[in-house]
C-alpha cells in the first residue's frame, strides 16, 4: 500500500519527526501564551495609568 511505511526505520523516523513537530507546537503556544499575558499586563497599566492621570486632573481643576 502507497501510505504504509515498508518498515520499522520508517515508522521510527516518522514518530520522530511527530515528536519534534510536538514540541514546536508547544514552543509556539507558549510563546503565544506569554505574548497575550504581556499584552494584558501592559494594557492594565496603561488603563490604570490613565485613570491616575484623570484623577490628577480633577484635582488640578477643582
Amino acid at each position: 500500500m502507497p501510505g504504509l511505511p515498508s518498515n520499522e526505520n520508517e515508522v521510527s523516523s516518522k514518530e520522530k519527526d511527530f515528536g519534534s513537530q510536538k514540541k514546536a507546537m508547544l514552543a509556539y503556544c507558549l510563546i503565544q501564551i506569554s505574548a497575550t499575558v504581556v499584552s494584558a499586563i501592559s494594557l492594565a497599566a496603561i488603563a490604570l495609568g490613565l485613570c491616575a492621570v484623570k484623577q490628577e486632573s480633577k484635582a488640578f481643576n477643582g
